[in-house]
Parts: C-alpha cells; structure tokens; sequence
C-alpha cells in the first residue's frame, strides 16, 4: 500500500523522532487549533540554522490570510462577500481549495482502511504522538456508514 509506505519511510527515516515533525491536516484548517498547529511548525523549522521564522504574534494572522482565504467575510454594513484572495500570494488561484468535504466508502474500502491504520499504529505503536494521531482517524473511520 503506497500510503503505508509513505508513512514508514517518514516515520524511519530519521534516527531522532525531534527531527519529525507531524501535524494533522483537520487541526491545521481548524479555527481553534490551525494557529496552534502553524506555531508548532514555526517553531520546528525556527530548530534549523538559516531559517527564522516570523513572530509569533503574527503566526495567527499569517495562518488565518494563508488558509482561511476563502472564508465569507461580513461588512461592517451586514453585506456578505466571499474573500477569494490570497492576502500573501494574490497570484496563485491554481492554490484555491475546493470540492466534496464528504468522502463516500463501502464496507469493503472502511475495512481496508481501518485494518491499515491499526496495522500503522501497532508498527508505531511507541510513539505516543503518531498512535494518538492514528487513534483519531480510527475513530473517524469506524464511526462512518458505509454505503452499502
């Protein structure tokens, strides 16, 4: 399985888990825990030589403009507007995320998927971060129906 792979070779790949920094999507573009998650890799790549990253005061703001571009904007009039842009990169629409939020599976593909990722966790199972990472996609996964 090539997500399997991709896993493990990142997961072994260093020989000091503080060389690895991982970070879950669904709190990365939460509006609660996205300026957390973005601070946390601020502070990981601030650990290498050359790489200064900006202040943390501005990491909310810096988050907000990068992932919450798209978000409806309300006037101080009470107008609604979508904001469609890139408040630091206004020229990258190739970069604008859309589409289904919701992911359709039979039983089948839930049962590859939950076998996968119990499989992923007991490999890992001594590193705490990854299994508690790991544990919330199960619960996802076994907390979805299934088509059929």
């Amino acid at each position: 399985n090539e997500y399997q792979y991709f896993v493990t070779f990142w997961m072994e790949k260093y020989d000091s888990r503080d060389k690895l920094l991982i970070v879950m999507y669904e709190d990365l573009i939460d509006y609660d825990e996205g300026p957390i998650a973005a601070t946390k890799i601020a502070d990981f790549l601030g650990q290498t030589d050359g790489v200064e990253p900006i202040g943390r005061e501005y990491i909310p703001c810096v988050w907000h403009a990068i992932v919450k571009y798209k978000e409806v904007v309300v006037s101080k009039s009470g107008i609604e507007s979508e904001n469609k842009e890139r408040k630091l990169v206004p020229s990258s629409p190739d970069s604008l995320r859309e589409g289904p939020t919701e992911r359709p599976y039979n039983s089948q593909q839930l049962e590859l998927l939950k076998n996968l990722v119990e499989g992923l966790i007991e490999q890992f199972h001594n590193d705490e971060e990854f299994v508690a990472i790991m544990s919330t996609y199960l619960e996802t996964i076994s907390s979805t129906v299934a088509l059929d």
